[in-house]
Parts: structure tokens; C-alpha cells; sequence
């Protein structure tokens, strides 16, 4: 058993969305924010009630941006990373909330992170070349509303 004072390791973690198995991801990129100041309408900030007494206006502030977030895998037949970025290309599959925990020794969760409204923007296949012995992988990359802690 791991004792509290043992911190997690970065290759012990889950990603969750629907309709991808919980398991199975080598990697995870993308987990950060930043604060950039960006014009923000009045409206966003505000009750429609009130937007509508002062007008069109904007509020310069600072607001978290997060990078794409990419999800790498062995590449293996069922297409399911694929499938989710073709499906949301053809309207059929929407956006997603996507779920990163990071697991101590023992399996449980120690930190989770949250990104809501995830769609695919892009997916990379296995890079495939006859000189190297290694795992074929497929990455996943997706826009979101940000990375908040779950």
C-alpha cells in the first residue's frame, strides 16, 4: 500500500468520455491553462436584463485558455477515436465532457481533471515505418472550454 506521503506518478492515470473504453491511453497532452486578457462581450458577464440597459459593450479581463487536449493510443481496429472525430465531422456524435484522473499505487483516483464540451479538431494515425519496432499509436486531439479540476 502506498503511503500517503508517496506522490502519483504520471503513468498511472484514466481518461474517461462516452463512448470510450476508461483504459487502454498512453498518454495525455494538453492539461494546462493560461490567462490571456481578452475583450469578453458585457453580455456573457452579466444578466440579459442589464446587457440590454448598457448596450453592446465589451469588458477587457483575463480568462483561462487551455491548449488542445490530445489523447494517444495504441492504434487497434474498432476506430473508436476515428469514429468520434468522423461522427462529430457529420454531425452525428456531439460534443463530449472528457475526465482525467490520476491514479496513486493503489488504483485510486488522487486528482482528477474536467474538460467540458470536448469535440474532435484532429486525428493523427500511426506513423508507420519499416526501420523501427514500435507500438503503432493514434492520437486524438480536442477543442474544449478549458481544464478545471473534477
Amino acid at each position: 500500500m502506498a503511503r500517503p506521503a508517496d506522490p502519483p506518478t504520471a503513468d498511472r492515470f484514466t481518461v474517461e468520455a462516452a463512448g470510450l473504453e476508461p483504459t487502454g491511453f498512453s498518454e495525455v497532452r494538453g492539461l494546462e491553462a493560461t490567462a490571456e486578457r481578452r475583450d469578453v462581450p458585457l453580455a456573457d458577464l452579466v444578466p440579459d436584463w442589464v446587457a440590454s440597459l448598457v448596450g453592446d459593450g465589451t469588458v477587457n479581463r483575463l480568462v483561462p485558455v487551455s491548449p488542445t487536449l490530445v489523447l494517444v493510443r495504441a492504434a487497434d481496429s474498432d476506430g473508436t477515436l476515428r469514429a468520434w472525430f468522423d461522427g462529430y465531422i457529420d454531425g452525428s456524435v456531439g460534443a463530449r465532457t472528457v475526465l482525467v484522473s490520476l491514479l496513486d499505487a493503489d488504483g485510486e483516483a488522487v486528482a482528477r481533471w474536467k474538460c467540458e464540451n470536448a469535440v474532435p479538431e484532429r486525428w493523427v494515425g500511426p506513423h508507420l515505418r519499416t526501420d523501427r519496432s514500435t507500438v503503432a499509436v493514434e492520437s486524438l486531439e480536442l477543442a474544449h472550454d478549458g481544464v478545471k479540476r473534477a
